[in-house]
C-alpha cells in the first residue's frame, strides 16, 4: 500500500520515465541494426519483433513472480537499474557483431540466404534481453497499487497510459532531438542513465510502501479476494 499522495505521483512519474527510455532504446537500436544488417526495414522488423516478444515473456515471467514476492518496488527498481546497465554496453555489443558476422559468414558464399539467417540471429538476443526486463515493470508495479479486485482494471490503465504517454514522447525525442544533437551513442548514455536513476529512486521510496500485513482491516466484512490479485 502506498501511504502518501506524492508518492503514488512519484511512482507515476518514474513509469513515464520508464516510457520514454523504452521508445527511445527501440528508435536507437534500430538505427544501430540499420547499420549492421544493411536493410533498415529488416533491421525495424527484428527490433519490433523482438520487442513484442520480450516484453511477453517479461509480462509472463514477472507477472507469475509478483504473486510470489512481497518486494515489488524492490524487484522492480533492479529491472529498471539492470535495464540501464544493459543498454550503456549496447553500442559495443553492435559492434562486436561485425567481426563475429565476419567469421562466421565466411562458410557461405556472398548473397546466401545463410548470411541474413546469420544476422538475425546475432541481432535478435540482443534486443530480447532488454525487452524481457522491461516487459517485467508493468505487473510489478500494478501490484504495488492494486489492493483489491476492484480496482486492477482502474489502476492498471493509468499505469498502461503514464507508460504510453512516454513512449510518445521518447519516440519523438530521440528522432527530432536526441540523435541530431548528441549522436546514437551519447543518446544511449543519456536514456541508460535515466533507467538507473529510475530505479535508485524507486529504491528511496520504499519506506512509503507498507507491506500488506501492516495493511487496517476494514470495518465492513471484506469480499473474497483470489491469492493472485493480492500484493
Amino acid at each position: 500500500m502506498i501511504t502518501g499522495t506524492w508518492s503514488k505521483k512519484a511512482l507515476y512519474f518514474l513509469f513515464f520515465l520508464s516510457g520514454i527510455c523504452g521508445l527511445v532504446y527501440e528508435v536507437l537500436w534500430a538505427r544501430y541494426l540499420g547499420l549492421f544488417i544493411g536493410n533498415t526495414t529488416y533491421a525495424h522488423a527484428i527490433v519490433l519483433a523482438s520487442f513484442m516478444l520480450g516484453l511477453a515473456l517479461g509480462n509472463l515471467f514477472f507477472g507469475k513472480m509478483a504473486d510470489r514476492t512481497a518486494n515489488h518496488l524492490t524487484c522492480y527498481a533492479w529491472l529498471e537499474i539492470g535495464l540501464g546497465l544493459y543498454a550503456i554496453i549496447t553500442p559495443n555489443i553492435f559492434l562486436w557483431q561485425q567481426p563475429v558476422f565476419s567469421a562466421l559468414g565466411k562458410i557461405a558464399p556472398i548473397g546466401s540466404p545463410f548470411l541474413q539467417i546469420l544476422k538475425l540471429a546475432l541481432s535478435f538476443p540482443v534486443i530480447l534481453l532488454p525487452a524481457f526486463l522491461m516487459g517485467g515493470t508493468l505487473p510489478l508495479i500494478a501490484k504495488i497499487f492494486i489492493r483489491e479486485i476492484g480496482n486492477v482494471k482502474n489502476e492498471v490503465a493509468k499505469l498502461y497510459a503514464f507508460n504510453s504517454f512516454g513512449a510518445v514522447v521518447g519516440s519523438l525525442s530521440s528522432a527530432f532531438f536526441l540523435i541530431p544533437k548528441f549522436g546514437l551513442d551519447f543518446s544511449v548514455s543519456i536514456a541508460a542513465i535515466t533507467n538507473i536513476v529510475i530505479g535508485i529512486t524507486a529504491i528511496a521510496l520504499r519506506s512509503t510502501i507498507m507491506p500488506a500485513t501492516q495493511v487496517a482491516a476494514p470495518s465492513h466484512k471484506p469480499a473474497i479476494i483470489p491469492s493472485e490479485f493480492v500484493a
